[in-house]
């Protein structure tokens, strides 16, 4: 029952249970803002933070005090001060989309843009003096538009462009950080993928990845590399009724790989999807139906059996949604479910999500 209605008709017991919300802990995960970004001090950090001895460490695509072409800050999660470490000004790379790799204490990152062909550049950072170095640079040769963030495999560096190579369909390449020796590893062309978005992960020494595009429905692929002899292959076709668009990175839960796709599936909303790597099944698990979120574009994480992941629309209020997927060992898995936020209360009190005002 609503207080207001409690408040005619037992406005005694209405007091109490609202003098007991109040005496209660403040909850641990209330949503605060820690920093605001200015332009000055960089715009739109698409990326996500990475943890160095306590101090956070981000990119921005956007703004900083070169041409409006991103930054590198550090932030003190306890004062929420930021600290802008670099700012791109074009020449030494432009629009950073990707999170920083930590590489025995030099950080090292992708930008879109920049560089001396404009085509994107690997930039590493000293965080202590902060110097910034263009390590290498992309020239449509060897690839264009790096999205996707770096890994490090045994001291060599590994990512993908979105396009650029001998198609202009996309690479996967390395990089020797020592040297700053880049090399395509790799070059899709279209019937083996196309446009790979996300970054790749490591399984055993194979790597894994997606294209957005290409393949045999045209609508993308996952696919493996050995990264010694360079050869890739087709591990699985997405085809529409199955998925549409892997944008998102591919997780390794105890030896089966999730991801999820921009569209596809049952009602065209996207899909989560497992895919065992050494048969090459692809299972849909979930299909998004706009109810329970629309559009995935990150990849997963697991928690303790439990997949998590967001829709950047979808949902009660159309405008996104933060998911579950419980993984069964049954073939019967459930739709993935919004989680709901829960709040402390008395008496039937519950906490209701409002809708943004348009």
């Amino acid at each position: 029952m609503p207080c207001s209605v409690w408040r005619r008709r037992a406005p005694l017991a209405c007091a109490v249970a609202f003098a007991a919300l109040a005496a209660l802990p403040a909850r641990a995960d209330q949503l605060a803002t820690v920093a605001t970004f200015t332009g000055t001090n960089g715009a739109g950090p698409y990326a996500g933070l990475i943890d160095v001895g306590g101090t956070l460490y981000g990119t921005t695509a956007f703004g900083g005090s070169g041409a409006n072409d991103g930054t590198v800050f550090s932030l003190d999660p306890t004062s929420g001060a930021t600290t802008t470490l670099a700012s791109f000004n074009g020449v030494n790379g432009a629009a950073p989309f990707a999170a920083l790799l930590d590489v025995g204490g030099t950080f090292y990152g992708t930008t879109v843009g920049g560089g001396s062909a404009h085509d994107g550049t690997v930039f590493s950072l000293n965080p202590t003096s902060r110097t910034l170095a263009t390590v290498a640079t992309f020239n449509g040769t060897n690839g264009v538009d790096p999205y996707a963030g770096l890994i490090d495999v045994g001291g060599t560096l590994y990512g993908t462009t979105w396009s650029g190579g001998s198609a202009n369909d996309g690479t996967v390449f390395s990089l020797n950080p020592t040297t700053g020796m880049l090399a395509t590893v790799a070059t899709f062309t279209g019937t083996n993928g196309a446009n790979p978005y996300a970054g790749l992960i490591d399984v055993g020494g194979t790597l894994y990845g997606t294209t957005a595009r290409g393949g045999s429905g045209g609508v993308g692929t996952v696919f493996s590399l050995n990264p010694t002899s360079g050869a890739v292959a087709t591990v699985a076709n997405f085809t529409g009724t199955n998925g549409v668009e892997p944008v998102g990175a591919l997780i390794d839960v105890g030896a089966t790989l999730y991801g999820t796709t921009n569209g596809g599936g049952s009602a065209d909303n996207g899909t989560v999807f497992s895919l065992s790597p050494a048969t090459g099944a692809l299972t849909t698990l979930a299909s998004f139906t706009a109810s329970n979120g629309a559009f995935p574009e990150a990849g997963l994480l697991d928690v303790g059996g439990a997949l998590y992941g967001t829709t950047p629309s979808g949902g009660s209020g159309s405008d996104g949604t933060v998911f579950s997927l419980t993984l069964l060992a049954a073939a019967n898995v459930p739709e993935p479910a919004s989680i709901a936020l829960l709040g402390a209360g008395l008496a039937g009190l519950t906490l209701a999500r409002r809708r943004r005002a348009a």
